[in-house]
């Protein structure tokens, strides 16, 4: 059930697509959340906003992917160097072939 309001939470909060959420749309097209966050040096904080701006985005949907949104923190401790993001999975599984493909891919590697 975490799952589902934390899937809820973000429907409403994103407006993803006009999607209507609720308990029996979720059982029909489950989908996994990952949030992640990245703590930069502060000397590096904008080198790991371009990479993402001019890269990593468009590799994480070539590797199916689905990014939800990005953020930087404006308060708190290491507000200057945190970076926040959501990506989306059509499953657990999936999510993990998605990162496997990811981390091997020659562009990104090259990145």
């Amino acid at each position: 059930m975490l799952k589902w309001k934390i899937a809820a939470i973000i429907g409403v909060a994103f407006g993803l697509a006009g999607t209507t959420w609720g308990v029996a749309q979720q059982r029909q097209s489950p989908r996994v959340f990952e949030l992640r966050t990245y703590t930069a040096s502060p000397e590096r904080m904008d080198k790991l906003l371009a990479r993402f701006r001019n890269h990593t985005t468009r590799l994480f949907e070539r590797h199916g992917m689905t990014n939800v949104g990005y953020w930087t923190a404006i308060t708190g401790d290491n507000a200057d160097r945190t970076l926040v993001y959501i990506l989306a999975y059509p499953s657990k599984e999936a999510g993990e072939a998605s990162w496997k493909a990811f981390r091997a891919d020659p562009e990104w590697q090259k990145v």
